[in-house]
């Protein structure tokens, strides 16, 4: 294949583009429930740490959420928060292909990561909603940094390259930056400090001497996530009365019998089926189609094909979706080095969702790696393809139309939202602080946010925050209630 090489200037003006539609989509989303609740706990500084860490929540982009950046003004969280979603972005590439984007493919690729993030992600929770944002966007992009190094020292050894990975001065950063990103996710965690153990086996195995900053990250990684999962705030909120049934603790889990431990498995996986993991069998079982398309009965041939993709459309199986996955990904893997990158990285996505067996059910937000693992690898499919033109219109096209309409969805809502402010401002100027609204936290985009929003019930939360936020007595919506103007 011929490349196409860049300008630099076009991929800074991409990276500007992308920072550009994420402020304006900050900007859009003003706080809302958990960061009404930051706002406040900021004041306290680091004692709001302590106290999340002790009684609700220890994750890295928590305790900063609740201490420090929680307390800053919209403005300039939106500034913020655009930006770490753009290096996002650009270093999820990065991490990929181990280069800065530097040819035409290049940047579709980088468009493509746009879109599916849109499309496919629980995106208003994660990259606009603060509290989503600081947990998990950011918490990801700590580990892809923390884990970066490692890509590299791999990919030379495996290539028989040497090289020097860090420069010694910069090692005490590493080990710091690898104790935080330990502190960034449960689920991404443990899969993390699998993969550190299998790769030091490897490295056994080989004889591949190890250099010290090697050791150190991976051990300062292990002892941020012992503080993360051991934490007090982890151990409270397994033991609310809403996790009772839900949540087991790992003797538990070890004493179940073995039919209740397929039933649970088999409720985890039903869970963890997304709308992407549906898409990557369908596309695996395209490839498997191209592959083996036979030159005699090919209408039965694309018959059975079809209803094999029937079945994953319609499937809510879990562990049968996943059964099709590996006897697809099995049956190809002799064909190229590139599938074999592929059940990799299906074997992680799979390590990820039954990570969750503990709790058993995780909100869409909580899910955002399980899905980036996916999307690296829809861009490693298409790094590999042909250069079709259409396909390459197609992903410019799709993308900006989808990137319309979901700029479009949350612009509707930045107005309602404003009407809504100067009714409660209208209503405060007449003596009434019990305000009732009209329920505006709707939209047709499907990720628009996945979060505790405001009910019908006075004082159920996140209600009484937004009454505190607005200076009210009491606040809530009605989904009736059309008088607001």
């Amino acid at each position: 294949m011929k490349f196409q090489y860049l300008d630099s200037k076009i991929n800074y003006f991409l990276l500007i583009l992308i920072f550009i539609y994420l402020l304006t989509l900050n900007i859009f989303m003003p706080p809302q429930a958990d960061d009404i609740q930051a706002a406040i706990s900021s004041k306290d500084g680091i004692h709001a740490a302590i106290k999340s860490y002790m009684s609700w929540n220890a994750r890295i982009g928590e305790l900063l959420f609740v201490s420090f950046i929680g307390g800053l003004s919209d403005l300039t969280f939106d500034i913020i928060n655009a930006l770490i979603g753009s290096i996002f972005i650009y270093m999820f590439f990065i991490f990929i292909f181990m280069r800065f984007p530097k040819t035409r493919q290049d940047m579709r690729c980088i468009v493509l990561i746009c879109f599916l993030i849109l499309y496919f992600s629980p995106f208003g929770a994660d990259f606009l909603w603060g509290a989503g944002s600081l947990n998990y966007m950011w918490g990801i992009l700590l580990i892809i940094i923390a884990l970066y190094p490692y890509r590299i020292f791999w990919n030379s050894i495996f290539i028989n390259e040497i090289r020097q990975i860090i420069n010694p001065i910069f090692i005490p950063l590493f080990i710091i930056i690898s104790f935080f990103a330990g502190m960034a996710s449960e689920q991404l965690g443990i899969i993390v400090i699998l993969l550190h153990i299998a790769f030091f086996g490897y490295s056994i195995k080989q004889k591949i001497k190890l250099p010290i900053w090697y050791y150190l990250g991976a051990i300062l990684f292990i002892t941020g996530y012992a503080c993360l999962y051991f934490s007090p705030g982890n151990a409270a909120r397994a033991s609310m009365s809403i996790l009772e049934g839900q949540f087991l603790k790992i003797d538990e889990l070890l004493f179940l019998t073995l039919k209740e431990k397929i039933d649970r498995l088999s409720l985890l996986l039903d869970y963890s089926i997304t709308n992407i993991f549906k898409a990557f069998i369908l596309v695996i079982l395209f490839i498997n189609a191209k592959i083996k398309y036979p030159n005699k009965a090919k209408v039965v041939y694309s018959t059975f094909i079809l209803l094999i993709a029937s079945l994953i459309l319609l499937s809510k199986s879990g562990i049968t979706l996943h059964l099709i996955s590996i006897v697809l990904l099995l049956s190809i893997v002799k064909y190229a080095k590139l599938y074999k990158i592929i059940f990799v990285l299906y074997v992680i996505y799979l390590l990820l969702c039954l990570s969750g067996i503990q709790i058993l059910i995780l909100p869409p937000r909580a899910r955002l790696g399980e899905i980036m693992v996916i999307i690296a690898s829809f861009c490693i499919l298409y790094k590999y393809m042909k250069d079709i033109k259409f396909i390459n219109i197609a992903i410019y096209t799709i993308c900006i139309i989808y990137s319309i309409f979901v700029a479009s969805e949350y612009y509707k809502f930045y107005n309602r939202w404003n009407t809504m402010l100067s009714y409660i401002e209208t209503q405060k100027k007449i003596g009434n602080y019990d305000v009732i609204v009209e329920n505006i936290f709707v939209s047709k985009y499907p990720n628009f946010i996945d979060s505790l929003l405001p009910t019908d019930v006075i004082l159920e939360s996140p209600n009484p925050l937004y009454a505190h936020k607005f200076g009210l007595k009491s606040f809530r919506v009605d989904d009736y209630y059309k008088d607001m103007k």
